[in-house]
């Protein structure tokens, strides 16, 4: 990673393909965005295979946003930085 607007950017990224739609504010809810858990079940493999990490169960159902995944990756990246 570049550093933490390209983390950003890519997260972003992700969750757009997935959403189907442009994503551009990560403090929208997944049901904002129209996703679904079949959605989030596939935003978190591609995040772990785009990361190369594993996510477990809980951590994958207590994320609720963009921001979470941001976080979770880059623990010391904040959304807006």
């Amino acid at each position: 990673m570049s550093g933490p607007d390209d983390l950003v950017a890519r997260v972003l990224g992700l969750v757009s393909s997935i959403a189907g739609r442009p994503v551009l504010d990560p403090t929208l809810q997944w049901r904002e965005l129209g996703m679904d858990s079949l959605d989030l079940l596939s935003l978190v493999t591609t995040v772990e295979e785009e990361f190369g990490i594993a996510i477990p169960d809980p951590v994958a159902m207590s994320l609720r946003c963009v921001a979470d995944v941001i976080n979770l990756v880059g623990p010391d990246v904040s959304p807006g930085r």
